[in-house]
């Protein structure tokens, strides 16, 4: 039976090395349908399709389809290649995907598309501390990361009202001025540390 398993896996493997471009479709930011398996590109995280973030100057703009046409400009512009590394808890399968030696992922992370998704890997870390101190993408303004969107009832809220009305916002003072944030997971990831007491 494993090596029915390993032979199966094997052959997803290599199967998902060049896909041919029209079989490659973008679902959002962070997940591809290649030949009608849902890829969904390990260690990174991209806002949901649906979600609204905020620039510098406050406006709201749709992030989540920034992200899918940020990721659609990269597959559709040359030939990807793919590498397995498994399945998620939906099913999916998440493999690590690059374009002329260049990860896509990577790419994604550092122009502030997509965020490292922490929980299950640190491996973009450097990426993202480089978006953040470029503000690039995302990090020119406010957003809420996509596992807290995901979490809340904030996908039925209106684009202002994703980042206004958050239940779980809070003001935490500190010499360099006030930050608000929905989630403690988001105060983190902006810099901001839990209080010492």
């Amino acid at each position: 039976m494993k090596r029915i398993l390993v032979a199966g896996v094997a052959l997803v493997s290599l199967f998902l090395l060049q896909p041919q471009q029209s079989e490659i479709q973008v679902i959002d930011g962070d997940t591809l349908d290649v030949g009608g398996q849902r890829i969904r590109l390990a260690s990174l995280d991209a806002p949901e399709i649906d979600q609204y973030c905020e620039d510098r100057f406050g406006a709201s703009y749709a992030c989540g389809e920034l992200a899918a046409q940020a990721l659609e400009a990269m597959v559709h512009r040359s030939r990807p290649e793919c590498r397995t590394q498994g399945f998620d808890p939906y099913g999916r399968t998440l493999a690590r995907c690059s374009i002329d030696g260049r990860d896509i992922g990577a790419e994604l992370v550092k122009q502030g598309h997509a965020l490292a998704f922490q929980r299950y890997s640190l491996e973009y870390l450097p990426e993202q501390r480089i978006a953040k101190n470029a503000r690039a993408g995302v990090w020119n303004g406010r957003f809420i990361p996509p596992w807290v969107f995901r979490s809340s009832t904030l996908r039925k809220t209106s684009p202002k009202q994703q980042l206004e009305d958050c239940s779980s916002a809070t003001t935490r003072p500190q010499h360099r001025g006030e930050g608000r944030f929905c989630s403690e997971s988001e105060a983190l990831l902006a810099g901001w540390q839990n209080p010492v007491y």
